[in-house]
């Protein structure tokens, strides 16, 4: 089993971060891959993820395809959004 992605975190990891957009426009693209720089987090390093999330739109708890959302593990610096499988 993976351990989490967050540096010092020595904690099996229970999610497989994905990092997900899809682009509508045209020939239409769905985006959806492991997260490069953090593929993986335990329970108490998703919450900090989620709840630490901030958004470009005004309410800040909504996820919009093309939207830009920065987390504080999991941030890819751009355009889309996380989600979260679980490895159990």
């Amino acid at each position: 089993m993976p351990t989490c992605s967050v540096q010092a975190c020595e904690s099996n990891a229970d999610y497989e971060v994905i990092f997900y957009d899809v682009y509508p426009y045209g020939e239409v693209t769905v985006f959806y891959q492991r997260h490069e720089s953090c593929p993986y987090l335990c329970h108490t390093h998703l919450a900090e993820n989620e709840l630490g999330a901030k958004t470009d739109l005004e309410d800040k708890n909504l996820r919009k395809y093309r939207g830009m959302v920065d987390y504080p593990h999991a941030s890819s610096g751009g355009q889309g959004f996380n989600i979260y499988r679980p490895l159990k």
